[in-house]
């Protein structure tokens, strides 16, 4: 009988044990195809912002206050042709076809709108890899229902974004582009983006007045990682970290006017060249921030930062070389970019504590 009782507990231990391991395994799936759901629909989205005939009238709220916007969206055998152009003020715009888009200014090569969200040109394939994407709840925007996503990276505080998705077309209605603060654990609204009304088909004569549209093409920018400047780069500094996912997609060189950023040419300096700057952009997909790093050494003591909105500048002059990263990045993360640098050459050394002091760049 005893035996028989003991027996009897075991098999209760066996049966809990693989009820309870079945029944995780069956969670983390749960999760896992939720997750991979969520990516799915991102994907899809993408696809509708790209192939699918539409206009959006909306705005864009960021630290100086709404401003509306028109876009038109139309794709025809196999190009696709874009407008974005603004309601108030003097008229502006920027069209897009195939590859190549700008006005009779400028051209680029790409897709990005700097005005659209970032996810307007995201592949949501690459950054799920670096990102939690996840369903949060459902929301109405413009009149209609939409479903609300989260895309929050998995190992640095980087900006999250909320994206709001109409549930019969998937295009985004809406996106907050947020920043939690870890201390608080509270959000800022860094910038958001807001459907008024969304129109669906082709209107002939704006497709029309886009095909015309002039777009300068004498001089065409793109995004090319020139090999030489890159090792020139690596021969003065030593970039120890960058965040997970964050890759050197372009490179040039600038000059600066002045030698300082802080401090205003005189007027009888006011056209001479300041130091020359290799530039560094690296990107995962989602944001983006650009490294300056000065050629020549310089006697400046530049330590400073600005912000306004979801763009940072932190600069520093350190192993007499200037240092300067510019981007969609949190002021801590800049610094400590900045911080993991190493001049070659030069004897190790601390670099300056803290943020510096804050600048205003439109004084």
């Amino acid at each position: 009988m005893k035996k028989r009782s003991l027996y009897l507990i075991a098999l209760a231990i066996v049966s809990f044990y693989n009820l309870s391991t079945n029944s995780q395994a069956a969670t983390k799936k749960q999760q896992v195809t939720q997750s991979q759901s969520a990516v799915k629909e991102l994907i899809d989205m993408s696809e509708q912002i790209h192939s699918l005939n539409y206009t959006l009238y909306f705005t864009i709220y960021d630290s100086s206050g709404y401003t509306p916007y028109k876009f038109n969206n139309y794709f025809v055998n196999g190009v696709r042709y874009a407008e974005l152009s603004n309601l108030e003020g003097s008229p502006y715009n920027i069209y897009l076809k195939g590859d190549l888009m700008g006005n009779a200014s400028y051209a680029l090569k790409g897709d990005t709108f700097n005005i659209l969200p970032n996810i307007f040109s995201t592949n949501f394939t690459e950054i799920s890899q670096n990102y939690m994407i996840s369903k949060v709840g459902t929301t109405r925007v413009a009149d209609k229902t939409a479903q609300v996503y989260e895309v929050t990276n998995k190992y640095s505080n980087l900006f999250t974004y909320r994206i709001a998705l109409d549930n019969a077309t998937l295009l985004p209605l809406k996106t907050d582009l947020l920043f939690r603060d870890l201390v608080t654990n509270s959000y800022t609204v860094l910038n958001s983006y807001s459907v008024i009304y969304l129109e669906l088909g082709m209107d002939q004569p704006a497709l029309t007045k886009i095909q015309n549209g002039v777009i300068n093409t004498n001089s065409i920018f793109s995004s090319n990682i020139d090999q030489k400047l890159a090792n020139e780069f690596d021969s003065i500094i030593r970039l120890q970290f960058l965040p997970p996912g964050f890759k050197l997609r372009s490179n040039n060189e600038v000059t600066m006017i002045g030698n300082s950023l802080i401090t205003s040419p005189t007027a009888t300096a006011s056209n001479s060249n300041g130091p020359t700057m290799i530039a560094q952009t690296y990107s995962d997909g989602l944001f983006s921030f650009t490294i300056y790093v000065s050629k020549e050494e310089v006697n400046t003591n530049d330590h400073f930062y600005w912000q306004q909105g979801d763009t940072t500048l932190y600069t520093e002059d350190y192993g007499n070389r200037k240092l300067t990263i510019v981007g969609q990045i949190p002021l801590a993360l800049a610094k400590g970019i900045i911080n993991s640098i190493s001049v070659n050459g030069k004897a190790p050394a601390q670099h300056p504590e803290g943020f510096g002091q804050q600048i205003n760049l439109q004084n």
